[in-house]
């Protein structure tokens, strides 16, 4: 039961349906990727593990999906194309549906996990978490790892330009329209 589950590990995101089995309500996480087109990924039908690239010092497990609920978070690893010319870069990240399932919550990094840690076992076989969650503490943010893109359903792929970082801070951006000084 729930109450069971919970008495083990914790709070979960987890309910009960009209015949008493559990179930999760899936959550709209923000996910993108710096080496893969999100074209190849639709193309795919889905997230490759094959295809995930994260900071080697800066993550949740190797080879997991790391998704957030804050869109800064999939702003930095978004797929960016520059225009010739432009001062302007195009960016793309997707809304997923996600089943966390059982999350097992970390406080630091770390790189080297290969899936999530064991809860328990049953007859001497174990059973793990469904996935992981930690903050990125340049952000602020919760992220979320996982590592079955079975977990992972694309929703919607948002567009959006931003301008280009100014390449030389110290030097201020001029006001192509300043205000008249009389």
């Amino acid at each position: 039961s729930k109450e069971e589950v919970e008495k083990r590990v914790g709070p979960i995101t987890i309910g009960e349906n009209r015949d008493g089995e559990l179930y999760q309500e899936p959550l709209c996480l923000y996910f993108s990727s710096l080496e893969e087109s999100p074209e190849a990924i639709i193309e795919r039908d889905g997230i490759s593990m094959d295809s995930i690239k994260v900071n080697p010092n800066k993550h949740w497990g190797i080879n997991s999906i790391q998704l957030s609920e804050s869109i800064l978070h999939a702003d930095r690893t978004g797929f960016t194309t520059h225009v010739d010319g432009e001062n302007f870069v195009t960016k793309k990240i997707f809304v997923c549906e996600t089943l966390l399932g059982l999350s097992a919550k970390y406080d630091e990094y770390c790189p080297t996990l290969k899936r999530p840690p064991e809860i328990g076992s049953i007859n001497y076989l174990p059973y793990h978490y469904n996935s992981i969650r930690g903050t990125d503490h340049e952000l602020g943010v919760e992220v979320h790892s996982v590592f079955d893109p079975g977990q992972v359903f694309l929703r919607y792929l948002i567009e959006y330009t931003v301008p280009i970082k100014d390449p030389n801070p110290a030097e201020p951006i001029k006001d192509p329209n300043p205000a008249d000084s009389k």
